[in-house]
């Protein structure tokens, strides 16, 4: 068998998935503060709570979807995941409706699977990739997230309009339900394309007998990580940075609403997400030559430089 071959179609098929899946989380996520602000009223400081519940969402999902994977590989963790976002999408969509605040944040934290799918189709991508390459085959799959995360956003107003036209919705309901239908595309690419399944085909090059590794419980995981200086740095800037991205994230589009500039919120986002995304290939290479703790350094500084910039733009 061609592992070169098998690893490239890998790629293909987690690359097209991430593109839906993407565009689906970004066009939604973008009005979860509208929604909140919608049921709770405009000046009510929880209109954070929607990217919170999704990212403890995605933060339990990825335990149960890994868990999984370890057991029956990467495409069956996968379909369950879309799936449940699917379900949880659409959820969100009745909560939004309804202004059912229960229901909404319910469909928020079952929606955070979708995410996790995501996170975890990057792993797919080093399964078979040799040690040296492993940078550059997650960063392949980042980069393709930046064509579906960028065009979520601006899918939004269409989403919006054609909720309130053709079926006589809310206007932040439609996101919510056409991007539930997004995760149908990620759902069927995984479940029909992603053979033979790469992490098993990776246990069986390695002598391992298929579903006999136990899953890692997360206790482990954490003494694993903070065994060593790297691992400690590496948890350390993950979670600085995620809490730092995530809270201008969220105030973002709420600040552009109280300026009277919510119909160009999501374009803001989207052109944040590029910055996420886009230049993950080069990031990916200048990892894989120069080190992993130069890179945290480097992004380090770019992420503080940024949010000091943000903060003296003014009004």
């Amino acid at each position: 068998m061609d592992i070169g071959a098998v690893q490239r179609r890998t790629l293909r098929v987690l690359v097209l998935g991430q593109l839906a899946a993407a565009a689906a989380l970004s066009s939604s996520v973008t009005v979860g503060a509208f929604v909140v602000q919608r049921i709770l009223g405009q000046s009510t400081p929880w209109g954070g709570i929607a990217t919170a519940t999704v990212t403890i969402g995605t933060a339990f999902m990825a335990q149960v979807l890994s868990r999984r994977m370890a057991r029956v590989g990467r495409r069956q963790g996968l379909v369950i995941g879309y799936a449940a976002a699917i379900g949880g999408g659409l959820l969100a969509g009745f909560g939004a409706e309804s202004k059912s605040l229960f229901f909404f944040v319910i469909g928020l934290f079952v929606y955070g699977s979708g995410q996790a799918s995501n996170l975890l189709s990057r792993y797919a991508a080093t399964d078979l990739a040799p040690a040296d390459q492993r940078g550059a085959a997650m960063s392949r799959i980042l980069f393709a997230s930046t064509f579906g995360a960028v065009l979520g956003p601006v899918l939004v107003l269409p989403a919006q309009a054609a909720g309130e036209n053709w079926f006589g919705w809310n206007k932040y309901t439609g996101p919510w339900v056409f991007g539930a239908l997004f995760f149908v595309f990620s759902l069927f690419n995984a479940a029909l394309r992603l053979r033979p399944d790469p992490l098993t085909l990776a246990r069986e090059l390695r002598g391992e007998v298929v579903g006999s590794v136990a899953p890692i419980r997360i206790r482990e995981s954490f003494r694993h990580a903070f065994a060593t200086p790297n691992g400690r740095v590496a948890v350390f800037a993950m979670v600085i940075a995620q809490m730092t991205m995530v809270a201008v994230m969220t105030m973002t589009p709420v600040h552009l609403k109280a300026h009277d500039q919510e119909s160009i919120s999501s374009y803001v986002v989207s052109l944040h997400i590029a910055g996420m995304y886009a230049f993950s290939p080069w990031v990916g290479r200048f990892a894989d030559r120069r080190g992993r703790l130069r890179t945290i350094q480097v992004g380090a500084v770019m992420l503080a430089a940024a949010t000091a910039l943000s903060a003296l733009a003014g009004g």
